[in-house]
């Protein structure tokens, strides 16, 4: 962007009292947004600290529960990565390394599945996919986990808490293969146990829904404003 370019566009100049009382009105929006983010934050914190009071801390293991190598209680599973040109603007979601990147025309998880992004500067993200989604290659999915042996829920806290760094390699591209994953071993504790976790989780996500609906109407409402306000003072 030249000097040139910029001294060409045209912006709206309301007096200055004017742009006062809009400034005003957007940071108190402003204000009310950040508070709703960080309630959101708080509530994730929340839900850490559920899983600690149960389990412990997974480098620990306070509760001597058995320890199972990953890759035997699930099958790690790098699918197809879909270009940009193939995304389309209706359909089924699509997940890639930093989450929600499109729509598809079909989809290949038809359950919630624990995701860990295997490329990028995200490197290492753990995340839960929807149901009927398309999961890229630029996310490992913990595809085929053991129902009677390891729930959803658990199984994406336990590698959140444990952390991935140990098993990404890579300098100028950061990944986690098949083969890194191979290494890494979690506690497991009884079923009912991480049930009644993810039960516990499942009351803190409604609100946390509730939270980042506010937080994106928020983000509506501040958006609306400003072009409301500077447009009426241009009128």
């Amino acid at each position: 962007i030249t000097i040139e370019r910029l001294r060409a566009i045209p912006i709206p100049l309301p007096p200055l009292e004017e742009q006062r009382r809009i400034a005003a009105i957007l940071d108190r929006a402003q204000d009310i947004k950040a508070k709703v983010s960080q309630r959101s934050c708080l509530l994730q914190a929340l839900a850490r600290s559920l899983f600690v009071r149960r389990f412990g801390l997974p480098s620990e293991n306070p509760r001597d529960l058995p320890v199972f190598k990953l890759v035997d209680i699930c099958n790690p599973k790098q699918w197809p990565t879909i270009s940009s040109k193939q995304l389309l603007g209706t359909g089924y979601p699509v997940f890639g390394a930093n989450g929600l990147i499109g729509y598809f025309d079909r989809f290949n998880h038809p359950d919630p599945t624990v995701l860990v992004t295997c490329r990028g500067a995200t490197c290492g993200t753990v995340n839960i996919s929807p149901p009927n989604c398309y999961v890229t290659g630029n996310s490992m999915a913990m595809d085929d986990p053991d129902p009677g042996l390891i729930t959803t829920e658990y199984l994406a806290w336990v590698l959140r808490l444990r952390g991935m760094h140990d098993v990404i390699s890579g300098s100028a591209q950061p990944q986690i293969t098949r083969q890194g994953l191979e290494a890494v071993a979690i506690p497991v504790p009884p079923i009912e146990a991480q049930r009644d976790f993810a039960n516990e989780l499942r009351a803190v996500a409604r609100i946390d829904n509730r939270s980042r609906l506010s937080e994106g109407s928020l983000s509506d409402v501040s958006k609306c404003l400003g072009e409301q306000l500077i447009g009426g003072s241009r009128a």
